[in-house]
């Protein structure tokens, strides 16, 4: 399924590269395939909305084995779920189309490769590709309601360094991003208030190397949250994953939750809370899928996954 993005032409004069409208054909797809795969792979911060588990066993099992989190450490209580409340993709019908269920909101002309990303209604990050070795992408602002667009982010704070934008996320009140060297594998990330449209007070947060997995970034209220991994052949494989937290504006970071095992996916964020995808704490062969106050960090509710289900999107 081909996704458009549209933005209007007078917002491509506040410096967004002109009128190159993403509608490749599949002969220009195969044309430009490497190009497409090497400059999506560095820029793969793109999440989806929505919850998908891995199973290791049938598809339609999963319906009956998601369990509630006992109050004991290691009870898991079986939910019990009717074959009535189960509905398989055998009962239902394509539509032809659903141009009568959904209405258009707004139409952006964005450049081609554009990643777009929000959680308000009031701000969207883009992560813009340019035609340059370096920066390999910019980083822009887009007003959803009035198709405005500002670039915030020309050059990573690290260019003499051999760093490159990776990922960014944020809202109206601030921004968080990572930047990569894909030579040396380490990473940093930085945050920063948004006042009158700009970047203030850059601080850099975090910083890691190629024993770490590029961190998932994002940003709920007046903090920016990110998750660090042990990279899997690495040398800390049996190291915690944590979930760390910054206020903007702030250099002090704190860890908001930790889990003793790798988190199944990046982070979700909500208006005021987060979800996350921890091992449960006194039983590591399974997953929780875990909703923090971001505000707070107080867990509000959990929901565990059977043995051998793995969240992919949360």
């Amino acid at each position: 399924m081909n996704h458009r993005a549209y933005i209007s032409g007078e917002a491509a004069a506040d410096g967004l590269p002109g009128a190159r409208v993403p509608v490749p054909n599949s002969a220009r797809q195969a044309e430009n395939a490497d190009l497409l795969v090497s400059r999506r792979g560095f820029l793969s911060g793109t999440l989806k909305a929505g919850v998908g588990l891995g199973l290791a066993g049938g598809a339609l099992a999963s319906a009956t084995q998601l369990t509630a989190c006992g109050s004991d450490e290691d009870e898991i209580v079986p939910l019990s779920v009717s074959s009535d409340s189960v509905t398989t993709a055998e009962e239902l019908e394509e539509m032809d189309s659903f141009s009568s269920m959904v209405t258009p909101f707004a139409t952006w002309d964005l450049p081609y490769g554009t990643m777009l990303f929000n959680n308000t209604q009031d701000m969207c990050v883009c992560l813009v590709p340019t035609d340059t070795a370096s920066p390999l992408t910019n980083v822009y602002t887009l007003n959803p309601l009035t198709g405005e667009t500002h670039r915030v982010i020309r050059y990573a704070m690290g260019t003499d360094e051999g760093f490159e934008v990776y990922d960014a996320r944020g809202t109206s009140r601030g921004l968080i991003w990572v930047e990569a060297n894909i030579f040396t594998r380490e990473w940093r990330v930085y945050m920063a208030p948004l006042v009158d449209g700009e970047l203030t007070n850059i601080q850099m947060v975090d910083t890691g190397d190629g024993e770490w997995e590029m961190p998932s970034v994002a940003v709920v209220a007046d903090y920016g949250f990110w998750q660090v991994r042990p990279r899997l052949d690495g040398s800390h494989t049996m190291d915690d994953s944590l979930l760390k937290k910054a206020a903007f504006g702030s250099p002090m970071a704190s860890v908001a939750f930790t889990s003793h095992g790798r988190f199944a996916t990046p982070i979700y964020p909500l208006a005021n809370q987060l979800v996350i995808t921890p091992r449960r704490d006194h039983n590591l062969t399974h997953y929780e899928l875990t909703l923090i106050n971001g505000l707070t960090n107080v867990v509000e509710d959990k929901l565990c996954l059977q043995t051998g289900m793995r969240p992919v999107e949360a």
